[in-house]
């Protein structure tokens, strides 16, 4: 069986938690990286967003301004992904934090045993690494987009 790795996005997930003003003693900064298969199974890049396409067709993204709109999308993709803990340790099972995009997250356990993000019930397939400042959990999908009360997440 292939072991599935994390994707390439967890090293920028990593820099921007590491970078990110949010850090300090009293914070916790988990960095949920999506494996590989999670990115690929997008229905595109995560810095391409649908109503780019439909507003602005196949050149979207050309230009400096089109470098600008995907480099917004990315950084939104990867504040979905950052989760700061209220605590200098651990984050616990239930406790309630926020992404940098503003969402409120929790962990809980199915009735097998793993850990999944909640509300979006994405599965974590390890803690990859643990450090003074935070960790990084390989997950098996990607956070979606935000609802009607995170209008900055786009489509």
């Amino acid at each position: 069986m292939t072991r599935m790795h994390p994707s390439p996005l967890a090293s920028s997930l990593l820099s921007k938690a590491i970078s990110s003003p949010t850090s300090s003693t009293t914070t916790t900064t988990i960095v949920l990286a999506p494996l590989n298969s999670a990115i690929d199974a997008l229905p595109r890049k995560p810095w391409e967003d649908a109503d780019d396409y439909a507003a602005l067709g196949a050149a979207a993204y050309d230009g400096n301004q089109g470098q600008q709109r995907a480099n917004t999308n990315l950084r939104r993709f990867v504040d979905r992904h950052l989760v700061v803990v209220e605590a200098a340790d651990a984050w616990a099972m239930g406790q309630r934090a926020s992404s940098l995009a503003g969402r409120e997250l929790w962990w809980d356990e199915d009735a097998s045993g793993h850990r999944l993000v909640m509300p979006h019930h994405v599965e974590v397939e390890r803690v990859a690494s643990r450090v003074a400042t935070g960790e990084v959990w390989i997950i098996k999908g990607v956070l979606p987009p935000g609802t009607q009360h995170d209008p900055s997440q786009g489509h």
